[in-house]
């Protein structure tokens, strides 16, 4: 009876009539693995396939798309960003991409005479290792774009804050403000501060900095929502930074913009390892928010800093300063304390780790914490632990992202500015260098490999992140070969670890991140045969369309299909 009435039900289901056919091109299965055509009805896939099958499906009232061999693929799922963050910037002066320090002087200078009313000068994405010389600024460099107004900008890792005379003043910084935590800011020859202030100090800087409106935040998310649907980005991990907008914000305004039917993004949130039991309670007092499209998922440590500012934590001294090789934030005993109440609590745990003794540490916290449930026989999630950036690795380490069920969180865009012939990594590293970004050697030792963008850090768009990984060169095409080219990865290979790797970080492939009969019909058509575009070419990919949840939430106008 019962295999009657299941019977029943899938027939009534197939009868029903698609709502989409996306047909005639490539649609993306996995690796190597392809179809012709995807229908799509009441939100979910309804039926993948050849053209024939899925086309006899067709109804009165179904929209056929006529993809004229255009590449389909899921939503893609960006596994490491800061959104809201990113969101003000677009309010904001953006600095990404710049080259000099005149060209930052040239941004800010025009943005404040475009923004007269503005109390405050903000923005974000500076960079001095891109920069003739490589020099940091000062106050007096800044002082060049804007005198009268106080001016704040964050770099593009956002774990230093650049500031002018003026911004100084008001906030009396001096050497002898007690709030100035040593090594946490930059000196000059009189041993004042000479305008750039790293994290700790950072947190007490901005509390003298106007925080934005709540309409000004809810533009920025605005802008950055249609930034992801032009981009084909379904889905996101936001993760807790320093000075990042708190959780109870972000699901202030989330719960608004999807009150309003504006929230086009599936939002994954991670709250502060410290914190535990208030994201708890955030998670049970959020509950009329969708948790298709909201949901809590973990909590998030830092280990350590970064190799620009030999912060991140090394195995070994930096080759090019034989007096440090770092630190770590955490003793072993109470980072793995934390770890474990955490997955006590039912929250996966996220890994600041960019340095290869940081890695380490945060794969021992989660062995421990692995070890101590299995005598408790307690269950863990699927992946209860991720380690978020690991720009260098042991190779001792890489078997252990496998065997701990701990997956490698990374941002191959990163490495479009870590360039071999001018970035930092091998001054910094020496010979360890060959193990900095190794994607596919974490992918050959069977790691979940996941890709994200650390946006604003770098661009949203996955175009960017696919070309890096699959060429390990900068946007002028250098190195000829890519950098550490043994270390590149496929292109099939990228985008399911953009996909369905990312929602399955989350435990959550059963519904996202592939195109499968019953999946949630998240879905991009490229302007082109992804798999024909190569090199500089995927620079130019651009999205014809972003379906989320079986709605075209985003369509550019009609084009001719690339060669």
């Amino acid at each position: 009876m019962l295999a009657l009435l299941a019977s029943l039900l899938t027939a009534v289901a197939l009868a029903a009539e698609p709502d989409l056919i996306l047909a005639h091109g490539k649609v993306f299965l996995g690796p190597g693995r392809y179809a012709q055509a995807v229908a799509v009805e009441g939100g979910r896939i309804k039926a993948v396939g050849a053209d024939s099958v899925v086309l006899a499906l067709k109804g009165a009232k179904t929209r056929v798309v006529d993809l004229k061999g255009r590449t389909v693929t899921p939503g893609f799922h960006d596994a490491h960003t800061h959104f809201v963050k990113g969101a003000l910037l677009m309010t904001q002066v953006d600095l990404n991409g710049t080259s000099s320090l005149a060209e930052v002087q040239a941004k800010v200078a025009r943005y404040a005479a475009e923004n007269s009313t503005a109390a405050w000068i903000l923005g974000r994405g500076w960079d001095q290792t891109s920069w003739p010389g490589g020099a940091y600024p000062t106050a007096a460099d800044l002082d060049v774009a804007v005198t009268t107004r106080p001016a704040a900008l964050t770099d593009a890792d956002g774990h230093k804050l650049w500031l002018n005379t003026e911004a100084m003043r008001r906030i009396t910084l001096h050497a002898h403000n007690p709030n100035l935590v040593e090594g946490q800011y930059l000196k000059g020859a009189d041993g004042e501060p000479s305008g750039v202030f790293m994290d700790e100090t950072m947190a007490y800087v901005f509390k003298y900095v106007p925080a934005p409106s709540r309409e000004q935040k809810l533009t920025g998310l605005r802008k950055a929502l249609a930034l992801a649907r032009e981009n084909g980005v379904t889905a996101i991990d936001s993760m807790q930074g320093p000075v990042d907008y708190s959780p109870e914000e972000q699901v202030s305004l989330w719960r608004e913009l999807s009150k309003n039917g504006e929230m086009t993004l599936r939002y994954f949130l991670y709250g502060r390892i410290d914190d535990p039991a208030g994201f708890a309670k955030l998670k049970k007092s959020a509950a009329d928010v969708p948790r298709d499209h909201l949901d809590f998922i973990g909590l998030k440590a830092f280990v350590d800093g970064t190799i620009g500012d030999r912060t991140a934590a090394l195995l070994a001294p930096y080759f090019d300063d034989a007096k440090t090789s770092g630190s770590l934030k955490h003793s072993d005993s109470s980072l793995a304390a934390m770890v474990e109440r955490a997955h006590r609590d039912g929250f996966q745990v996220a890994f600041h780790a960019v340095g290869d003794r940081a890695v380490r540490q945060a794969l021992d916290a989660c062995e421990k914490s692995e070890k101590k449930a299995k005598e408790e026989e307690r269950v863990l999630p699927s992946y209860p632990c991720r380690v978020e950036h690991i720009e260098l690795v042991s190779p001792e380490d890489l078997p252990r992202f496998a065997a701990l069920r701990a997956a490698a969180s990374m941002q191959p865009s990163h490495m479009t500015y870590d360039r071999e012939d001018e970035n930092y990594n091998p001054n910094r590293l020496g010979a360890r260098v060959k193990w900095a970004f190794a994607w596919k050697s974490l992918e050959d030792a069977g790691a979940l490999l996941i890709f994200g963008t650390d946006w604003p850090v770098m661009p949203l768009p996955p175009r960017i992140a696919l070309f890096a990984a699959t060429t390990r060169r900068h946007f002028d095409g250098k190195p000829e070969g890519g950098w550490i080219p043994e270390q590149k990865i496929a292109l099939d290979s990228a985008i399911e670890h953009y996909t369905a790797d990312a929602a399955r970080a989350l435990g959550k492939e059963d519904q996202l991140g592939s195109i499968a009969s019953g999946r949630l019909a998240d879905l991009v058509v490229f302007d082109r045969d992804l798999f024909a575009a190569s090199g500089l070419d995927l620079l130019k990919v651009e999205v014809d369309m972003t379906v989320l949840e079986g709605k075209v939430v985003y369509e550019r106008a009609a084009e001719a299909p690339k060669p």
